[in-house]
């Protein structure tokens, strides 16, 4: 959802051969929505739901990002480590629920590093799960 990825995420996702026909969902700490359940879980599975359904959707990518709005307002962190391995705990438990509920569904989980406050350079690295 954080603006600053906007362009550099479209870069990636081109360079990686993920835009030529790909829903978007974007939404703050999403995979924070998901393991925690709740409204959020109900509104991204939602989602999912009609990508998977209508558009055949079976690559499903978890992105997630350093200095973090929706976990930064939710949890006091020691240092941007804590933040980062919070986060991967999430997508984790995110991909289980949603290869779970999707057969046949692959989630690949991204770490999006922003080497400034602009979102300029970003580092993307797939986080092994």
């Amino acid at each position: 959802m954080d603006f600053r990825l906007r362009c550099e995420m479209w870069k990636w996702m081109d360079k990686e051969k993920y835009t030529h026909d790909c829903d978007v969902v974007s939404v703050a700490g999403a995979s924070k929505g998901i393991a925690d359940g709740g409204e959020t879980e109900h509104v991204l599975l939602q989602q999912t739901d009609v990508a998977y359904n209508l558009h055949d959707v079976r690559h499903v990518i978890l992105m997630h990002h350093n200095d973090c709005g929706a976990y930064l307002n939710s949890y006091q962190f020691e240092n941007e480590k804590a933040e980062k391995e919070k986060q991967i705990d999430d997508m984790k438990k995110a991909k289980h629920i949603i290869e779970d509920r999707y057969l046949g569904v692959e989630v690949v989980l991204v770490w999006a590093e922003l080497k400034d406050e602009d979102g300029k350079e970003i580092e993307f690295t797939e986080i092994a799960s």
